[in-house]
């Protein structure tokens, strides 16, 4: 998979799944398998993390508040 060469090429990539009620396959399985597979550090699985909410189609008090809460969880 791209992932990793994407990031280094400066893409702004997010990981996310499909739906998971028809392909079982959840987040945390897409976020194990690019650390596993991948080789992907935990310090930017956490910025792609942050990433997804800062992309995420929220108003922009609601998205703040959601990053503010992922930076903390993730101490960040």
């Amino acid at each position: 998979h791209p992932l990793m060469t994407m990031l280094e090429a400066g893409v702004n990539v997010t990981i996310n799944t499909d739906d998971p009620s028809i392909s079982r396959i959840t987040l945390s399985h897409e976020y194990y398998t690019a650390c596993e597979d991948l080789k992907m550090p935990q310090s930017t699985l956490c910025d792609r993390i942050i990433a997804a909410a800062q992309a995420g189609f929220l108003a922009t008090k609601e998205k703040e508040k959601l990053v503010a809460q992922l930076k903390k969880e993730l101490k960040m």
